[in-house]
């Protein structure tokens, strides 16, 4: 009888517990992501407030990012197409190594280009740069957008969060 009694009311702590957390979930909004702004700034008045550009450098590289924004457009169309011709090689019944290997070569090339591109751009930014405290915040920037994970688009990069990203 007092086993009875006892699993009767484990039961009905149970089913409470569960009734909570399911009013706690229909009720409450998630919160914010913190760290996440609400609105995103520009790339060029982020630039402007984290490296602290004066109007003169930021001229400079709002001209810079629009001219490497057009660039970037090409690249990735050269990459795409690319990439189209080498998976268009699965619709043939009898492809060589040879031609997969040289489709695949062009990806790889085309991607290099992209990547030097994106190198040179980076190079350009920080030789706007005035003085060292500039320089370090900007290779500061460019080490966090390097280390971000894979597939984050969009905004600028993420504040540095004080968490190791070696947790792959």
């Amino acid at each position: 009888m007092q086993n009875n009694k006892t699993l009767i009311l484990l039961v009905a702590i149970l089913l409470l517990t569960n009734i909570g957390v399911l009013v706690y979930f229909l009720n409450f909004k998630r919160p914010e992501r913190s760290g996440q702004p609400k609105e995103r700034k520009s790339v060029v008045e982020y630039m402007q407030g984290e490296i602290g550009f004066n109007e003169q450098q930021t001229a400079q590289f709002k001209q810079l990012h629009d001219s490497y924004m057009d660039s970037l457009k090409i690249y990735r169309e050269y990459v795409q197409k690319s990439k189209n011709v080498f998976f268009n090689l699965l619709q043939q019944s009898d492809v060589s190594d040879t031609t997969i290997h040289a489709a695949a070569e062009h990806i790889g090339e085309k991607q290099e280009e992209f990547e030097m591109n994106n190198f040179r751009h980076f190079q350009k930014v920080r030789a706007i740069c005035a003085d060292d405290q500039q320089r370090s915040k900007f290779d500061s920037m460019v080490t966090r957008m390097v280390n971000r994970p894979f597939g984050r688009r969009g905004g600028p990069p993420r504040p540095d969060s004080g968490k190791s990203s070696d947790k792959h």
